[in-house]
């Protein structure tokens, strides 16, 4: 036997058994229909607020970002087991001369990086502890300020496994537009060793620990809305790409070092056209499988759709995604409300595989919408299915209670007893604003859908389901993982990819 990368079996068996226990003892919790409503928090009042994002951390900490009267400020609230609120609240940026916050990421350590722009620099990275206070020890003063020039709207941040952050946005240098990625040590100095001058660049106007990347093959301009870590130490870049008059979903993957990987998508970019009009990128969510979910705007007739594209990891469309749909191959449409706007971190993949997507609705001042995807891109039928007639399963709009406030759509996440956090700002009646947030049940798939089925025949055989297990538990993959086997007439997963893609989604192994 070849030696081999083995996935961590332990968690998925030790869920197995607790799930087993559960049926057994007849011990499994009860839940509220799927997005049903459970109510608002707020912060204290503003003459005026403006939200750009939130972020749900793993320490349960619900962060909502963006202007309060005429400063930057962020709010976080601890969210206990109750719902209720305890922790850092009301802290500004004010002090670090952050005029704009874009973007939000939480660090291996458990505080919060912030990307946005400062006054007279252009681009710069702020990073909190976790009690919400200024991390001073990250560049000893808790800002990296002035390192990419002017004309930069940051709005992509990403953290490596090794604790290094990585910032992508459309920079000009020397009149031209380019890709800029700044890398940051783990204490806010610089990446020296990223550096990178594109052919033709002097590179006395780029700082060190900057790459000027050359906008990939035919595009002419480039938004660049996320940085997705994949777990091979690799890291993407999507956003929108100008081809021409056409505007499309685009992604360019770059190793380790910051080199663009020729072999990702077509000579080095994915692009994917949902429509004939502008598609634009606003977030991007990794799967545990290398798959990249992008999540987006698209016109639709005068108003505005959410979609969706899967890349596969050669960042080619995934055409076992939304099979049959209308739209493009690998995509998905959907319409929870006419006019849609998705915020940075407006997406994100649930534990079991399935994508809750929230966005304002434009053509309310007060409604907000949820989205939510099976793991195949088909709408979540058990998510609102108390909608009222002519309202898709699958999708929830809501006016927040009493009319005040878009308490949603800005940002969403998931909690650890599976409610879902969706915020915004919003104004009273009387004229006043705030930070808020609305709560929804999420149901019983807040944990993976993960079964000893492996082949998902509704049985569990030793010859099948327990020898794939132990196979690959051992080590096995690919053919090895599946040589002697045949599989019933009634098996949904019969070959290699899908047997993959269902233990890295649903049971959290990671197998190369």
């Amino acid at each position: 036997m070849n030696s081999k990368q083995r996935p961590t079996w332990f968690a998925f068996s030790k869920q197995l058994a607790s799930l087993v226990t559960g049926v057994l003892l007849g011990t499994s919790p009860a839940f509220a229909a799927p997005g049903d409503w459970q109510g608002q928090i707020f912060t204290d009042a503003f003459g005026y607020a403006r939200a750009s994002g939130t972020l749900l951390t793993s320490r349960n900490t619900f962060v909502t970002y963006g202007v309060c009267d005429t400063v930057t400020c962020i709010f976080g609230r601890q969210l206990d087991s109750g719902g209720g609120n305890v922790g850092f609240d009301g802290h500004s940026l004010q002090s670090v001369a952050m005029v704009a916050v874009n973007a939000a990421i939480e660090t291996i350590d458990g505080k919060i990086a912030f990307a946005g722009n400062c006054s007279g620099f252009g681009q710069c990275v702020v990073r909190l502890n976790t009690n919400g206070s200024v991390d001073a020890s990250f560049n000893a003063s808790g800002a990296v300020t002035g390192r990419v020039q002017p004309k930069v709207a940051p709005r992509a941040i990403g953290s490596q496994h090794d604790g290094k952050l990585v910032v992508a946005s459309r920079c000009i240098v020397e009149n031209t537009v380019f890709i800029c990625v700044e890398r940051l040590n783990i204490d806010g100095m610089t990446d020296d060793a990223f550096s990178y001058v594109a052919p033709g660049v002097n590179a006395a106007n780029v700082p060190r620990g900057v790459r000027v990347l050359p906008l990939p093959l035919t595009a002419e301009d480039i938004e660049v809305s996320a940085v997705a870590i994949r777990a091979n130490r690799k890291f993407i870049l999507s956003g929108t790409c100008t081809f021409g008059t056409k505007k499309s979903f685009c992604a360019v993957q770059l190793d380790a070092s910051g080199a663009f990987d020729a072999t990702f998508g077509t000579g080095g970019i994915s692009t994917v056209a949902i429509t004939a009009g502008d598609d634009m990128v606003k977030a991007a969510v990794p799967q545990p499988d290398g798959k990249l979910l992008l999540v987006g705007e698209c016109p639709e007739a005068q108003n505005s759709v959410v979609c969706v594209a899967r890349l596969n990891e050669t960042g080619l469309p995934d055409l076992r995604f939304n099979r049959g749909n209308a739209a493009a191959p690998g995509t998905l449409l959907a319409r929870p409300c006419q006019r849609v706007s998705v915020g940075n971190n407006g997406a994100i993949l649930q534990n079991d595989g399935k994508l809750l997507v929230a966005t304002q609705c434009r053509e309310s001042s007060v409604s907000f919408s949820l989205s939510r995807f099976n793991a195949d891109g088909s709408l979540d039928t058990e998510f609102g299915a108390d909608n009222s007639p002519g309202v898709f399963k699958g999708e929830i709009t809501r006016t927040p209670l009493g009319g005040e406030a878009q308490c949603g759509g800005a940002g969403v996440g998931v909690a650890r007893n599976g409610t879902i956090y969706t915020g915004n700002a919003g104004a009273s009646e009387s004229g006043q604003y705030y930070f808020c947030a609305s709560m929804l049940e999420g149901g019983s798939t807040a944990a993976r859908n993960c079964s000893m089925d492996i082949d998902g025949d509704g049985r569990t055989l030793a010859s099948i389901d327990a020898l794939i297990q132990t196979r690959v538990a051992l080590g096995f993959t690919g053919v090895e993982a599946l040589q002697g086997i045949t599989f019933p007439q009634a098996a949904q997963r019969t070959d290699w990819q899908s047997i993959r893609d269902y233990l890295a989604a649903q049971c959290g192994l990671q197998i190369p």
